[in-house]
């Protein structure tokens, strides 16, 4: 708030805030990306969030429609964006997926 009082054009205060916010965004998305060299080390997506990843994929598909319905850059590319990232994170799952999954389980025989 204090930017946006300081500021004396109004359109500069708002380009600002919108970088800003676009790139938080973006990181957001990305950030179980930390892991990648991990994932390609191990050939196992286990280091990664699986329900977080699907969340986000769901809630920057939702906020990419709402900026497309709107018509506003500033909330449509970094979700766009960040689609894209969670797709290709939930890629990775079919591309390496977790092999500790059906060692974790065995299964028990009853009479």
């Amino acid at each position: 708030q204090v930017y946006i009082l300081l500021e004396e054009d109004i359109q500069t205060a708002q380009l600002m805030i919108g970088l800003l916010c676009s790139s938080i965004a973006v990181a957001y998305c990305s950030a179980p990306l930390a892991s990648m060299q991990h994932v390609c080390r191990t050939r196992s997506t286990q280091s990664l969030p699986f329900y977080l990843i699907i969340a986000t994929a769901a809630v920057t598909v939702q906020w990419s429609l709402y900026g497309i319905i709107i018509q506003d850059t500033f909330v449509l590319l970094p979700n766009m964006m960040g689609c894209a990232v969670a797709c290709f994170q939930l890629g990775l799952f079919c591309y390496f997926p977790n092999t500790e999954c059906g060692e974790q389980y065995s299964v028990v025989e009853t009479e």
